[in-house]
């Protein structure tokens, strides 16, 4: 915590549940307590779903908030070129301070690549702001070019706290999670409580998805959109090799669709077809 008062430019890594966001709350609030409302924060993160989350999660409603590419690509730009209308119809929106940030927290930072990261640190330099980049190096990487954070750490040219107690779980996953990164899990480590492993074979045929047995394994155990994710490694490339194709994403979507999305042939029907896109063999509706 005293590092992020201390330095300019403030790395903080982690796994999850160690405590980032808790970090991230207290700063925001004793700054807005020593600076009062003059002081402008600005938090991002490179998703829509990571910004909800982010917005769920602090306890003192930021000055901007918002995706790295909806800030640096408009948000920033109109502010430095003072396009009133923009600016006002945005803030208007967003119920939100206009003026230049004084501090920049970006969260999800492993996902940011070197072509935001280059926009980011130019708005940087413009406004004069503090900097800090909150993330777990062991998470999902960027999408494009770059290992930003990863280079960040390895470099060893700038300040980086590592946070490794993790405190928001319990019993065996904060064990589990350290293992995972480690690489270095064996079936042994899974409980059968917290954690299963499962066969793979159950759930598929000599080419595709196991119907019943992924239906049977929903219902057994109570899964629904609210309580649990679906992650497939696996893309649809040319490349891959058809046994690789049955647990694509493209391929598990068509599968869960028919549990989770009742209405998939209704609006099949009724979707104007400008609102559609075609990717492989199935359409998905855009906005």
């Amino acid at each position: 915590i005293k590092d992020c008062f201390k330095y300019k430019f403030n790395t903080i890594v982690g796994y999850p549940g160690t405590g980032k966001t808790t970090i991230m709350n207290f700063v925001i609030k004793t700054l807005k307590k020593y600076y009062g409302k003059k002081y402008s924060i600005c938090i991002m993160a490179p998703t829509g779903q990571a910004v909800n989350t982010l917005k769920s999660r602090s306890e003192i409603k930021p000055d901007l908030v918002g995706t790295i590419h909806k800030l640096t690509n408009v948000v920033f730009y109109n502010l430095i070129n003072q396009d009133e209308n923009t600016i006002n119809n945005y803030f208007k929106m967003e119920n939100e301070q206009n003026q230049e940030p004084d501090i920049i927290i970006c969260d999800e930072s492993s996902m940011i690549n070197s072509i935001l990261f280059n926009k980011l640190l130019h708005y940087c330099e413009i406004f004069g702001n503090k900097l800090i980049l909150i993330g777990d190096n062991n998470q999902l990487p960027a999408i494009g070019h770059g290992d930003i954070l990863n280079s960040i750490i390895n470099s060893k040219l700038f300040n980086v706290n590592k946070l490794t107690i993790i405190k928001r779980q319990n019993g065996h996953i904060p064990k589990m999670i350290k293992q995972i990164n480690q690489n270095n899990i064996t079936v042994s480590d899974f409980d059968n409580k917290t954690l299963k492993r499962l066969a793979i074979k159950k759930f598929r045929t000599k080419s595709d998805i196991q119907w019943k047995y992924l239906q049977s394994f929903i219902t057994k155990y109570k899964l629904n959109a609210n309580n649990t994710q679906f992650l497939s490694p696996q893309s649809n490339r040319k490349d891959e090799n058809k046994e690789d194709k049955i647990f694509s994403f493209i391929n598990l979507n068509k599968h869960l669709q028919k549990v989770f999305n009742s209405n998939l042939n209704d609006i099949n029907k009724h979707i104007p077809m400008p609102f559609m896109n075609a990717y492989y063999d199935y359409k998905f509706i855009v906005g």
